[in-house]
């Protein structure tokens, strides 16, 4: 027992040691916030001990009194600021969520103050989406509350963060500071626009010569019917379309449309030697990288339409995987992973062959890369297919290497093409129209809303 009392005493003399180390003077942890009041300025609390000292040394009544004015002045304002700090409730509410580049976010900030006593606080956010929070100053009344409303237009794809946030208050002598953490965090994905590009990707078919024929796309049924027609002998009967058979009074058959085997599988290459011929370093946006983006989207929207299943596997800071499915659904996951992704320094044969035990055998495998001059027979092996790879090479002019390689490709068997970045197109509001706030005014003087921003029950509802 006296030994269980000695460890107690030692945690809890540790716990006081390491609060006063920091200053903290008050720690208290709520539910949504924590309330932390620290010794910001030892300035005055110096003051207070050359009173104190002074008074033991000459205890007159001008050094009696000089040390209790700076206790008593110190002491309250201790205790208002902890007031201060404990009556301050804070709330962040989404009121409108961005889906797609060019839409507008808005949030409702709410602060409320149930001491007697005004405040004026400094907000401090961590979020993390480009040219937008809600740092600043704000003044409270006593016992009051303020509402505004923040917002911006979302101008860069990414993933982002909302809070947490916090609010800092000091006493007006300086010596002590309060915060209030408040712990509401949201993520908030932006994903980069649906795109249009001059790229042929229709399914392959068999040619005389053909080396790899089980890497390409085989016929086989589909769950999705495309028409009927007339019932032929040798039809299996579950074919049997029974409601146009019953409405046209004769037999009629589900006509089924041909559906791959074998999966589409997109790897685009991310490195950063690849996409630096066509990249400017001085700008904040990689313009190289967002072409690529749009190129790939732009490859998986044609292939989704031509009813393939389509999946996407990459390697920039780990490895992406996003798995095959078929229909309009599957956009939503390959951009949610393509929103944030940055350039990577890793070497692209490597990519392919950590991506190699990923990719079903059978797969069909289409490269996109702006790197014209790289060693592709040796990526092709790297990635476990000899027999060559789909490519799309993205170059920088119509009679660019990426053309002229493409070419020399073709020669040798490969289904490689080159599209410049020039007719890789975004097409902004393509998820919906762009969501942001609208107004027109009536004759009568009033003004009305025709439009607002996306509500945050909408996100993701456009591809689903």
């Amino acid at each position: 027992m006296v030994r269980s009392l000695l460890s107690s005493l030692r945690i809890s003399l540790g716990f006081v040691w390491a609060r006063a180390r920091h200053g903290i003077v008050l720690h208290r942890e709520e539910p949504g916030r924590a309330v932390t009041v620290r010794i910001a300025r030892t300035a005055p609390l110096l003051a207070l001990g050359v009173a104190l000292s002074a008074y033991l040394v000459w205890p007159t009544p001008a050094t009696a009194i000089v040390f209790a004015a700076l206790l008593v002045a110190l002491g309250l304002a201790l205790l208002i600021l902890r007031a201060q700090a404990l009556g301050l409730a804070g709330e962040r509410r989404l009121t409108y969520a961005p889906v797609q580049v060019g839409d507008e976010i808005e949030e409702q900030i709410s602060l409320r103050n149930t001491a007697r006593l005004p405040i004026v606080v400094a907000l401090d956010d961590a979020t993390t989406l480009p040219g937008y929070g809600l740092t600043s100053v704000q003044a409270i009344g006593g016992r009051d509350a303020r509402t505004w409303r923040i917002h911006a237009l979302c101008e860069r794809r990414g993933i982002a963060t909302l809070g947490p946030w916090s609010a800092t208050l000091r006493d007006p002598f300086g010596a002590f500071e309060a915060r209030i953490r408040f712990g509401q965090r949201q993520e908030i994905v932006v994903v980069p626009p649906l795109a249009r590009a001059d790229v042929q990707l229709a399914p392959h078919r068999a040619r005389r010569g053909d080396r790899a024929v089980l890497r390409q796309p085989l016929r086989a049924d589909s769950a999705q019917a495309a028409g009927v027609r007339a019932y032929v002998a040798g039809d299996p009967l579950r074919r049997v379309h029974w409601a146009t058979s019953a409405r046209r009074l004769g037999l009629y058959v589900k006509q089924l449309d041909p559906e791959s085997a074998s999966d589409v599988w997109l790897i685009p290459d991310f490195g950063s030697q690849a996409l630096g011929d066509l990249s400017a370093s001085s700008r904040e946006v990689d313009p190289a990288l967002e072409h690529l983006i749009l190129l790939t989207i732009a490859a998986a929207q044609q292939l989704i339409e031509q009813r393939l299943r389509v999946g996407l596997a990459f390697v920039t800071a780990g490895p992406t995987v996003v798995p095959a499915r078929v229909g309009r659904a599957q956009l939503w996951p390959i951009l949610r992973a393509l929103a944030p992704v940055q350039t990577t320094p890793r070497d692209f044969n490597a990519v392919l062959a950590e991506l190699q035990g990923a990719i079903p055998p059978r797969a069909r495998v289409v490269v996109l890369s702006a790197d014209a001059e790289a060693d592709w027979p040796a990526r092709a092996r790297a990635a476990g297919r000899p027999g060559g790879l789909d490519l799309v090479l993205l170059d920088n002019a119509s009679s660019g290497p990426g053309r002229r390689r493409a070419e020399a490709l073709q020669e040798r068997g490969w289904s490689a093409q080159a599209v410049t970045a020039a007719d890789v197109h975004p097409l902004l509001g393509a998820l919906g129209p762009l969501r942001r706030w609208e107004f027109r005014a009536l004759g009568t003087g009033r003004v009305v809303a025709e439009q607002t921003p996306r509500r945050r029950d909408e996100l993701e509802s456009a591809l689903r």
